[in-house]
């Protein structure tokens, strides 16, 4: 099973923490967002946020390490078998992390560390594509465009007509037997 936490950066030093928990061997994930508008800065998709995953550890590089340590609520860090057939041991050193410059703490939902299920990283990843692939100002006018939101216009097609700011624009939309303008964010659309 991919487990990730969630940590929790110092303000506005979301690289420093990323590069060196990466120099440390941690793996990462950090989602970028590229701004619409005049700034081609990319910008943090959850500022002050990164994504840490935990990784089986081979018992080699567990060597001069103890088995047991403390963990964030006090209680011993006994590695916890997969499937109880393999031979790794799933352990996050907790304090090495905490003490990580950039870091501020691990988010949790009240003694325990939020844990995320692979999958919600990895729907995180593919939204972060799409993003990519389709910036705002991309559409032309007449193009035909679909929605990828998760609200009520989801899976819905229509055709683009023009921009109405730096993050919105009109969309029209064919609902009912009736044409109808729609003004929606850009990032929204595909």
């Amino acid at each position: 099973m991919d487990l990730w936490y969630a940590v929790r950066t110092k303000p506005r030093q979301e690289f420093r923490a990323q590069e060196n928990l990466k120099r440390q061997g941690f793996c990462t994930y950090f989602p970028l967002l590229q701004p619409a508008g005049r700034r081609k800065r990319t910008e943090p998709l959850f500022p002050g946020y990164l994504f840490l995953q935990e990784k089986p550890l081979q018992e080699e590089s567990l060597q001069g390490e103890p088995l047991q340590g403390e963990s964030l609520q006090g209680e011993s860090l006994q590695g916890e078998s997969l499937q109880g057939e393999s031979s790794e041991v799933f352990r996050l050193p907790w304090e090495k992390v905490r003490s990580t410059r950039g870091v501020l703490c691990f988010v949790r939902f009240g003694p325990e560390p939020a844990r995320l299920e692979g999958t919600v990283v990895n729907a995180i990843r593919e939204r972060e594509k799409l993003m990519e692939k389709s910036p705002p100002g991309f559409f032309k006018h007449g193009q035909a465009v679909s929605f990828v939101d998760d609200g009520s216009l989801n899976g819905l097609q229509g055709v683009y007509l023009c921009d109405k700011g730096e993050e919105r624009c009109v969309i029209l939309l064919n609902f009912l037997n009736r044409t109808q303008k729609v003004v929606v964010p850009q990032a929204s659309l595909c």
